[in-house]
């Protein structure tokens, strides 16, 4: 079997992100890739026994890592109308 997970680094909260359109409920968040890597095959064993299915004989885990920029900031701008002898070069 063959579970495609997402991982994405937050830059500001410091932690790897995860989750898997292929296994309901599975989002998990770790300080590192090794801990996020075991978290992963732990969560994965739990949501699959918990839905009443027996574990597959092999699981291949395909990890797509995304270390995005930090997201933008957000300001406000205040646009008010400039006089028409200002707007002239």
């Amino acid at each position: 079997m063959e579970v495609k997970v997402k991982a994405l680094w937050d830059d500001v909260e410091r932690v790897w992100s995860a989750s898997s359109d292929d296994v309901f409920g599975l989002f998990i968040e770790a300080d590192s890739l090794d801990d996020l890597a075991t978290m992963l095959v732990l969560t994965f064993a739990d949501l699959w026994t918990d839905s009443g299915k027996p574990l597959p004989p092999e699981v291949i885990f395909e990890v797509e890592c995304i270390k995005e920029q930090p997201p933008l900031r957000s300001f406000n701008l205040n646009v008010q109308h400039v006089p028409q002898q200002l707007a002239t070069v």
